[in-house]
């Protein structure tokens, strides 16, 4: 239900059980690390409803990705089980992004689209219910472009002071701003130009 559920979960998702689990899951691991901040990585739904329930002051940072690089990563990845048909999708299409697939000749590149508009629909509702100050988005070419900018305002985000040992690490670390647009030369430009289409409404709305 956790892991792989095939919808975000929602505050209505958070039956008793469900929530004595995740919470005692959580809690248990927090204590044999004991740190001041418990930080833990999900990918694929944003599930806020579901863990503000079981943790009413959780921070949420949602990195967000330019759909059309996450489209060609998802297209090179095993795990990605479009290349079988809608049905074996994680995500379930809304009626007019699988119209859309079906006009673009069952394109394998505008299948991988719906799923990341699907998502993001998803994150853009869950932000919407999030209390203020317990959500941060932040885009991963920023990241790229400033690291050390961006960093700093994850951990006032989540309320942790600058670390030496951290800041030393990161000032070795190398980010390859190329990749940012790496997608244009694994996907053609005929297929960025469908991609652009296909995103534009959902691109314009984050940022890109």
């Amino acid at each position: 239900m956790i892991a792989q559920p095939y919808r975000d979960l929602l505050a209505a998702d958070a039956m008793p059980w469900a929530v004595e689990r995740f919470r005692s899951f959580f809690e248990t691991r927090a204590r044999v690390q004991g740190k001041p901040v418990f930080v833990h990585k999900f990918t694929g739904w944003p599930r806020a409803g579901f863990i503000r329930a079981a943790f009413p002051g959780a921070r949420f940072i949602h990195v967000v990705r330019d759909g059309r690089a996450v489209v060609a990563s998802d297209l090179q990845v095993s795990w990605w089980r479009g290349y079988l048909g809608p049905e074996h999708m994680h995500r379930p299409m809304a009626p007019e992004y699988r119209e859309e697939w079906e006009a673009s000749g069952r394109s394998f590149a505008v299948l991988a689209a719906a799923g990341w508009k699907s998502a993001m629909d998803a994150y853009g509702a869950a932000r919407a219910l999030t209390p203020q100050g317990q959500w941060l988005d932040v885009r991963f070419e920023d990241v790229l472009a400033d690291p050390q900018a961006r960093f700093k305002e994850m951990l006032e985000f989540v309320g942790l002071e600058a670390n030496p040992a951290f800041e030393r690490t990161l000032a070795r670390t190398r980010f390859r701003g190329d990749r940012a647009d790496a997608f244009r030369r694994s996907l053609g430009p005929a297929t960025v130009a469908l991609l652009d289409a296909s995103l534009s409404g959902h691109l314009r709305a984050w940022g890109y």
